[in-house]
């Protein structure tokens, strides 16, 4: 660090900015560092004047684009909270010489263990029968076995490959498409990269796991869902956007024994209430990757980014 210059370090993530032992480490290296205390995500103009004079920023859901850049002259480096990086302009980035650090795969561990509940939640229909029995109802249903079944993972990056050695145990046959299979991985795993169509129609349950840009919104759209099976199980607790919602909704409902579960959507929170209706669509409010051991090692890491980039 240069002599006599004092940093500000602004902490846009809430999860960094609750966590004692990451702010323990920041105050203690820097002299000048700023928290989000407010408990929400910052926009606009709340979150230009938050960071403007930031040297550094860690940023978790805030985005980062060539309009926001512009009016932070001071900015060195962002450090990236959590595995997604739709929020971040990477080219503006670029363009303005200001760099990234990110942290690829930290979660894997969270959203392959929450899509593994999924799984067997939607073939137990176990939130459904829950809930039936909190309206003084006792219903008798016959679930089905994850074991033995045929899984699509569509992406086998950090959380599809994570999501197949989780897999493991329960016999299953695991169908795989990635858009650039790592040859030696799928050598030693002994796995076979298929053909996006083979995977839809043969798969039981099929799970996301593929990053969101523009070229993927509705990445599976009405031709996909034409070749699913009527009582596949969809999950999806990649992104929002990869999904065509509107026709998920009619698909949902005209084969009633299929279910959609959902962790993450276009828009959040939700605004399209018919999905709610249905029984079998399930969402929980974009937490996959959120755990208290996810959180403390995540949050540790990325002041401990910080604090390396400025030692240089």
């Amino acid at each position: 660090m240069k002599k006599n210059y004092i940093p500000l370090i602004a902490v846009c993530s809430r999860s960094v900015s609750k966590n004692k032992s990451a702010v323990q480490i920041l105050k203690k290296n820097f002299k000048n560092v700023k928290l989000n205390n407010s408990d929400k995500i910052l926009k606009n103009s709340e979150l230009v004047s938050f960071i403007k004079d930031a040297s550094a920023v860690i940023v978790g859901l805030e985005k980062i684009d060539e309009k926001l850049l512009k009016k932070c002259s001071k900015l060195e480096v962002i450090v990236k909270y959590g595995v997604g990086t739709n929020n971040i302009d990477f080219e503006a980035l670029k363009k303005n010489n200001v760099k990234i650090l990110l942290q690829p795969g930290i979660n894997k561990r969270a959203v392959s263990e929450l899509t593994l509940n999924f799984m067997i939640q939607g073939l137990r229909n176990s939130y459904q029968l829950i809930n039936d029995v909190k309206n003084d109802m006792w219903p008798f249903k016959f679930g089905r076995l994850l074991s033995g079944k045929t899984i699509g993972i569509i992406g086998f990056g950090n959380i599809g490959s994570d999501l197949f050695e989780l897999l493991k145990p329960f016999g299953c046959k695991i169908i795989v498409n990635d858009i650039l299979p790592k040859n030696n991985f799928f050598k030693k795993k002994d796995i076979k990269n298929s053909s996006l169509k083979n995977l839809l129609s043969k798969s039981d349950i099929i799970s996301l796991h593929i990053p969101f840009y523009k070229k993927n919104l509705n990445f599976f759209s009405k031709k996909k869902f034409l070749l699913l099976k009527k009582d596949v199980i969809l999950i999806n607790t990649s992104r929002g956007g990869l999904v065509d919602e509107k026709y998920l909704y009619e698909f949902l409902k005209k084969n009633e024994k299929s279910h959609a579960l959902f962790d993450v959507m276009l828009r959040e929170p939700i605004r399209d209430k018919k999905l709610l209706k249905l029984k079998n669509f399930s969402l929980t409010p974009h937490l996959a990757g959120s755990t208290v051991e996810v959180a403390e090692v995540a949050s540790t890491d990325c002041v401990k980014k910080v604090v390396n980039f400025f030692k240089k």
